[in-house]
């Protein structure tokens, strides 16, 4: 290496900072990976000696025997001639790799794997707990890596990365799953999401992590809400959503995780056969399982609304959960969101509930024993007739005697003015989602009666239901 003028580094420390820095022309800070204290590189790195560089080599520019001039260009030239040098004997270059080359070497992205199933080994004999840092660490080198190869999102999507990922996350110590992992994870999200080709590995991260309540059940209940408060307000807003997740899947996951992981009242003191899970660790309490199912069915609600109103398969799955789940506590915001659902996009809804025969579930809720229950399930069926034509509300209702099978389910529980006035907004169509507790307004003239067999339901109820 040569200069131009004297160099203005401390005399005792210059030849050990230019053995360091042989390879470098001190124009930018990462050109060398040796560590130094900031004050060295505030000298090293001002300018003022990349800019009096004559000339300089180092064994990593070369062409074969020939080593190659890299002082900048910017500098004025001394050389008459080529400035390029042979090397002497003995003299060889220096070849590098990639990281991301070098682990193609050995297998890919693949052998970064069996470290996610280490995450509990001790790091010094006699250690009480793991390091916590560790898996953030992995996550943050494999989000370097994907960025830095198309060949590692490659290798990533065909070897089921994330669905192996996930996997040992389940089985390793819930201590892992810290605020610093949850980052990482929604940090590889966004990546991939602003990526052209991106889809197919964020839906494998969205099915096997980031929608699997098996990983995230035992994680501190702030690490949940940060999570879910993500994917019902960010993630939701993507332009690319739908084409990133599956859509009826993903209902169906989130509501497999409502009634098996995240529910209210343990279900294995019921009638049903359900067998809860996440029971081997700690879980959040009843109030930030409310919190955290708020955000999900939130998270749901958009889903199915955002684009063209529910589907089919995924009411069926709605109703699936209202059918088999007997909990009221585990029922009550679950049929809250049908209701909503209902109010919103009656056009969708509406069709798809008398193809699915939804009306089983509002009768078998009036069975509750919760007068709020009760009320929902009236509230749902309020709506459905109101946007069903005459004749197909005759062949419903009618044709079954379902209006007199309501009042024989109604007499069984004590009266009530929220029921009778549930039942006054089956009878005038004058529906809204709010749970209405006082007496209603006084009708005027444009009130009009358009289910006259409310009125025998309601005669029903005042004549012989239990008072309160």
């Amino acid at each position: 290496m040569g200069s131009g003028e004297p160099s203005c580094l401390n005399p005792s420390c210059q030849m050990d900072e230019m053995q360091h820095f042989s390879m470098s022309t001190f124009r930018f800070r990462w050109e060398s990976d040796a560590h130094l204290a900031e004050h060295h590189k505030q000298v090293l790195y001002d300018g003022k000696l990349c800019g009096a560089l004559c000339f300089t080599y180092n064994a990593k520019a070369t062409d074969g025997l020939l080593c190659l001039e890299s002082s900048p260009r910017d500098n004025a030239s001394i050389f008459v001639h080529s400035p390029h040098a042979l090397m002497l004997q003995d003299v060889r270059a220096t070849v590098t790799h990639s990281i991301p080359r070098a682990l193609h070497s050995v297998g890919g992205v693949q052998v970064l794997f069996p470290l996610f199933s280490q995450l509990d080994h001790q790091r010094q004999p006699g250690d009480s707990q793991p390091d916590t840092s560790v898996c953030a660490t992995l996550l943050s080198f494999l989000m370097d890596l994907l960025r830095s190869s198309l060949a590692m999102q490659e290798q990533m999507l065909a070897t089921k990365g994330f669905l192996v990922i996930g996997y040992l996350l389940e089985k390793s110590s819930r201590a892992h799953l810290t605020r610093g992992v949850l980052e990482q994870f929604l940090s590889i999200a966004k990546y991939l999401d602003g990526l052209a080709h991106g889809a197919p590995l964020l839906r494998q991260l969205c099915d096997h992590i980031l929608f699997n309540p098996a990983i995230w059940i035992h994680a501190p209940a702030k690490v949940q809400l940060s999570l879910y408060t993500y994917l019902s307000a960010e993630f939701i807003g993507t332009a690319t959503i739908y084409s990133t997740i599956r859509r009826v899947g993903t209902v169906t996951q989130l509501l497999h995780a409502l009634k098996f992981y995240y529910w209210v009242a343990d279900p294995s003191g019921g009638h049903t056969r359900i067998t809860p899970k996440g029971l081997d660790g700690p879980r959040p309490t009843q109030k930030e399982v409310l919190s955290l199912r708020a955000f999900m069915l939130l998270f749901l609600k958009q889903l199915i609304l955002k684009d063209r109103g529910v589907r089919e398969d995924e009411l069926q799955a709605i109703l699936n959960y209202l059918l088999t789940v007997q909990e009221d506590e585990n029922l009550h915001d679950v049929l809250q969101l049908l209701v909503a659902l209902m109010s919103d996009h009656p056009s969708s809804m509406a069709p798809a509930f008398d193809q699915r025969n939804g009306i089983r579930a509002i009768f078998k809720l009036l069975g509750s024993k919760s007068e709020n229950i009760r009320v929902q399930a009236l509230k749902v069926l309020g709506y459905f007739l109101k946007h069903l034509g005459h004749k197909r509300k005759g062949e419903i209702m009618h044709a079954h005697s379902l209006f007199t099978l309501l009042g024989e389910r109604l007499l069984q529980h004590t009266v009530t003015l929220t029921t009778y006035n549930t039942l006054y907004e089956i009878l005038t169509e004058q529906l809204c989602t709010q749970v209405v507790h006082t007496p209603h307004v006084e009708p005027d003239s444009t009130v009009k009666i358009h289910n006259p067999m409310i009125l025998k339901v309601m005669a029903t109820q005042l004549v012989g239901g239990r008072p309160p």
